[in-house]
């Protein structure tokens, strides 16, 4: 468990479920990723300018944070308050609470999976 200064909490939980969430309509709590694509240590942090990742469900289209907050409809103290998953080679894993990032999905060839919540 890690919490956040915000006072939100993010837990990683082992599970043997390979069952996927809609991860496409905000505001999500809780992601599960193909726990082999990760590589620690993970970073927890807020977004910077030239940050990108591939929104799920966007067949692997990347998109910069900045445009996808626009789309989103966020205004500019709301960007600031998103946190970011980040893998340990500097790959957005999650926008927290908002959209996993299509390369670590769950696929068929998953063996091990990693289910991610987020308390606020």
């Amino acid at each position: 468990m890690v919490r956040l200064p915000d006072g939100s909490q993010i837990f990683l939980v082992p599970t043997t479920s390979h069952q996927s969430t809609d991860h496409q309509s905000p505001i999500h709590q809780s992601i599960t990723v193909d726990a082999e694509k990760l590589k620690f240590p993970l970073q927890l942090r807020h977004w910077q300018p030239g940050d990108s990742f591939q929104p799920f469900g966007m067949e692997g289209k990347s998109q910069k944070l900045q445009d996808y907050f626009t789309n989103q409809k966020l205004s500019r103290l709301e960007k600031e308050d998103v946190w970011l998953l980040v893998n340990g080679d500097g790959l957005v894993v999650w926008v927290v609470g908002w959209r996993l990032d299509e390369r670590f999905k769950i696929q068929t060839s998953t063996n091990k999976v990693l289910k991610i919540n987020w308390i606020k």
